[in-house]
């Protein structure tokens, strides 16, 4: 066959196999040797114009780490993708989807296929990705793999789940060496899923044939060796026997589990033999959450919170707690790891609601329910949470949506969207657990809360620690300023209880002021159904 006919040939098989609208060929150095396809409407340059630039050039911020690492990573008859790709700006504003193949045979250039037709999907899937990195945040990373597992069903390959953990000691890498490690572990992926799941910490869904080992010497590579550049690894393999929402149910309870351990490098082995070894009893678990939520079995507590100054109750908060031993966050903390949190968050407000109804014609004491702000960014979510304070039982003007935020990274625009929907339905909004939790000046600039409640681990180290005293008195002085109002969690002693509103906190909650008082949810389910709740 003539060397031209067969190197066309070539050619459109790459473009068939990775069915893109535009095929460009890429030499060692990352320059654009040969385009194909509808260059202007995909990355907004005219495809007689792409030849002789470079490739990683039309994608923006951390995809270009992803495009150099493509260039000199693929080994010839491998392919990598598909991954989700953003354009500078002015190229166009929705994502493209980018695969990679080289075709079998000594120094052959790597063929690039970008698709726009895809975009949008890919990106309502894997959801935001850090600038830096280019990674997936826990709870899209969370749902990206669920999504490809549900997609794949019973046909599914034989995939694990793979974590890492780095011990940076001494501090993060700069920058560049993040951009080139997230790149790595998107290219390594499955659809694009890749995420930052700690600090130091990571996380992949991959081909069970890949071992964490060999991910693991590639991104030692990239960080540098050293100490602080060997990451320790577990694998947690998804069963092709299992049933689709068990593995579904697997997987999310073995991401949020090793996200979870305060300390991972030690027992990372037991890890991986526990996560398992669980995958039946978080079946079982799963069933009886459900079962809870759908039959209104969940045992409920109010605690109250009150004012510092009298120590009368200004409002209650609602918390579940089952069985009667565990703390009440922990069925919480169960549904979150399961991936039913949010069906949890909307029990919870209408539990509340139904309270509110109960007690018409009472002194009117505000009720407080605890909602991720993940599951604020769900329309259905939001959907009903907006029915329920339209059309439920009880005055919405009497509820307080306590909001944890346990993503650094969120997508503050459409939180703050769904604040002034609650807070147009009546409703207040408070920040949760500020000082332990993920929330951060970044997220109080970015969102309009009614309170802050501060944690009590944190209140208590304020006096041995100057830098968290002066902190404190920093942010209760920001709070007076803007007339937001303070809580402080977790107060033991009457003793502390002073301290703090010496100090200019307004409210309290704890131990000092009572113990839980039990709710008769069925009650609850009771008034809900005759109100038309």
């Amino acid at each position: 066959m003539d060397k031209d006919v067969k190197q066309q040939r070539d050619r459109f098989m790459a473009l068939a196999f990775a069915v893109g609208d535009l095929l460009l060929e890429v030499d060692g150095n990352g320059t654009i040797r040969y385009a194909i396809g509808a260059g202007l409407s995909t990355v907004g340059v005219d495809t007689g114009e792409l030849v002789g630039q470079s490739a990683a050039g039309l994608f923006a911020g951390s995809d270009r780490a992803v495009l150099r690492y493509l260039t000199t990573s693929v080994p010839e008859g491998h392919r990598r993708g598909p991954l989700q790709m953003d354009l500078p700006p002015g190229r166009g504003a929705a994502p493209v989807v980018v695969n990679a193949f080289r075709m079998p045979g000594p120094d052959r250039p790597l063929s690039i296929a970008v698709s726009g037709s895809e975009g949008a999907a890919l990106h309502r899937m894997t959801g935001e990705r850090d600038p830096v990195s280019g990674l997936l945040g826990l709870e899209a990373f969370t749902e990206s793999v669920s999504a490809y597992i549900r997609r794949l069903g019973s046909a599914r390959p034989p995939m694990a789940i793979s974590f890492f953990h780095f011990d940076w000691e001494s501090g993060a890498p700069d920058d560049e060496v993040l951009a080139d490690l997230g790149a790595a572990l998107r290219c390594q992926a499955f659809i694009d899923a890749a995420a930052t799941v700690g600090t130091g910490r990571f996380g992949l869904v991959h081909a069970s044939s890949t071992s964490a080992d060999t991910i693991a010497e590639m991104l030692a590579a990239i960080v540098g060796g050293g100490e602080d550049g060997e990451p320790e690894a577990v694998t947690l393999a998804i069963n092709p026997r299992l049933r689709v929402d068990e593995a579904v149910r697997a997987a999310i309870y073995g991401i949020h589990e090793f996200a979870a351990r305060d300390s991972v490098a030690p027992d990372l082995s037991a890890l991986a033999t526990t996560l398992a070894r669980r995958t039946t009893e978080v079946m079982r678990g799963d069933g009886a959450l459900g079962r809870a939520i759908a039959g209104g079995d969940l045992q409920l507590v109010a605690m109250p919170i009150v004012s510092l100054d009298d120590h009368a109750t200004a409002r209650i908060e609602l918390l579940v707690r089952q069985p009667a031993a565990d703390a009440p966050e922990n069925h919480h903390r169960f549904a979150e790891k399961l991936g039913a949190v949010y069906q949890f968050d909307l029990a919870m407000a209408g539990y509340a609601m139904a309270y509110i109804a109960s007690t018409m014609g009472r002194k009117a004491t505000r009720v407080g329910t605890n909602i991720m702000a993940e599951s604020l960014l769900r329309d259905d979510v939001m959907a009903g949470l907006s029915d329920l304070l339209s059309a439920g039982p009880g005055d919405p003007g009497r509820l307080v949506f306590e909001v944890c935020i346990e993503e650094s990274v969120i997508n503050l625009d459409r939180l703050s969207d769904a604040f002034e929907v609650l807070k147009g339905l009546g409703a207040g909004v408070t920040l949760d657990r500020f000082g332990t939790s993920a929330a951060s000046l970044h997220h109080l600039q970015g969102l309009a809360f009614d309170e802050i409640k501060f944690a009590g681990q944190w209140l208590r180290s304020a006096p041995r620690s100057p830098r968290n005293a002066a902190l404190l008195e920093a942010m209760i002085g920001y709070a007076s300023r803007l007339s937001i109002a303070t809580t402080a969690m977790q107060v033991d002693s009457l003793a502390l209880a002073a301290n703090l509103a010496a100090r200019g906190l307004s409210h309290g909650q704890g131990p000092a002021f009572g113990h839980p008082i039990p709710i008769d949810a069925t009650r609850l389910t009771a008034v809900a159904a005759t109100a038309g709740g």
